[in-house]
């Protein structure tokens, strides 16, 4: 088996496969560790599934933040708040390059082979994907690697994705986001704050504490809606930062970096040609908040679960990889749907979202209610 991409999606895929006793290739670009432009939220479920993976130890305390709370501001800046019960299993807020080499170590732990390579294109035949050429980093000489399935899990920018479905989606299907770490001068609670600003709905502006006076801050928002503001990310993001007042120290604000979100609003198909596509490859994040992690890591977990049953068969493909779009759309499709529906018609009406927070933010069962319905965690 090979898997293109060794970030949440990837290992987990890898390492699930390997804990089942396939031989796995794992090909990335860059070696581990090594950091990704993200918000750094990780929902409970992507420590969940690091645990079945067979992650056993405590997790570092000086990294992984919990979160115990949510805040939202609506663009009338009525606040609801709702303390966060996960029965044990927290949220946290942790840096990529923590977080991912976890996944990754669970894999090579589970006998997976990994190889430092840039994947450039699928190897194609009687219509089918059989490999993958690759080049070393540095070296134009390209290799290739052949394998009875593909993993395509190589993120927001795919190759594999580019190739197998050339067709591009509408930008309604498509986030950007900015992103920089800043200290505070107020100290921080353990908890996610979240800004919902008429100016770059539906989307919204972040604070996800690091420690007691750092944080990740930044801002995302729908492609199609960006380009009709007319204004930079980088501008987009300084009045979000206007947003946050004196307590933010300004002056400390570093590692700005922008990037794509491909929505799990998409309709193409994730499974192709021998290859299935995964985690951000296969436009998996949620359309409401841009969380990605725990989709990444199910969708690996469950492309591990098809190909195993497949490769058992005497005559397992095409048709039983198939299965894994039937499969991500009974597991994950009516999630994805609540949220570009929420995201479309509340979210994306400030009047309409003004209306719904101003009894929340009076009530504290109905606004408990509110977080609930757009956090994705269990409150």
């Amino acid at each position: 088996m090979i898997v293109v991409g060794a970030g949440p999606a990837g290992s987990t895929a890898a390492a699930a496969l390997g804990r089942l006793g396939r031989r796995v290739l794992l090909l990335d670009r860059q070696s581990f560790p090594r950091d990704k432009t993200c918000g750094d939220a990780i929902q409970a479920g992507a420590i969940e599934i690091l645990r079945e993976l067979g992650y056993t130890k405590p997790l570092d305390p000086a990294c992984f933040h919990p979160v115990s709370a949510w805040t939202i501001e609506a663009p009338n800046r009525r606040i609801v708040a709702a303390a966060l019960d996960t029965h044990g299993h927290d949220p946290y807020i942790a840096r990529r390059v923590q977080f991912d080499q976890l996944v990754y170590d669970q894999a090579l732990t589970s006998g997976v082979q990994f190889v430092q390579r840039q994947v450039t294109a699928p190897v194609i035949e009687a219509g089918r994907v059989i490999g993958v050429e690759a080049r070393r980093p540095g070296s134009r000489t390209v290799e290739t690697f052949r394998a009875p399935v593909v993993i395509a899990a190589d993120g927001a920018t795919s190759v594999m994705r580019r190739a197998l479905l050339p067709n591009r989606e509408p930008d309604v299907h498509h986030a950007v986001a900015i992103r920089g770490y800043a200290q505070f001068r107020t100290r921080l609670d353990p908890c996610c704050e979240f800004y919902f600003p008429k100016v770059i709905m539906p989307g919204y502006g972040w604070l996800f504490p690091t420690g007691d006076h750092s944080a990740n801050i930044g801002i995302g928002m729908r492609r199609d809606q960006y380009r009709r503001r007319g204004l930079s990310l980088e501008a987009l993001f300084d009045l979000f930062l206007d947003m946050l007042g004196d307590r933010l120290d300004r002056d400390s604000l570093s590692e700005v970096q922008s990037w794509q979100l491909p929505f799990g609003s998409s309709q193409q198909p994730r499974a192709v040609a021998g290859s299935l596509l995964i985690g951000d490859a296969g436009s998996f994040i949620d359309p409401l908040l841009g969380a990605g992690i725990y989709n990444a890591m199910r969708t690996g977990r469950l492309a591990a679960q098809v190909i195993d049953n497949a490769l058992a068969m005497t005559d397992p493909l095409p048709g039983t990889l198939a299965s894994f779009d039937r499969r991500w759309r009974q597991m994950m499709g009516g999630g994805l749907r609540r949220a570009r529906w929420v995201q479309q018609i509340i979210v994306g009406q400030p009047w309409l979202m003004n209306a719904v927070f101003t009894p929340a933010s009076l009530h504290p069962a109905l606004g408990r209610r509110v977080v609930m319905a757009l956090s994705g965690e269990k409150i």
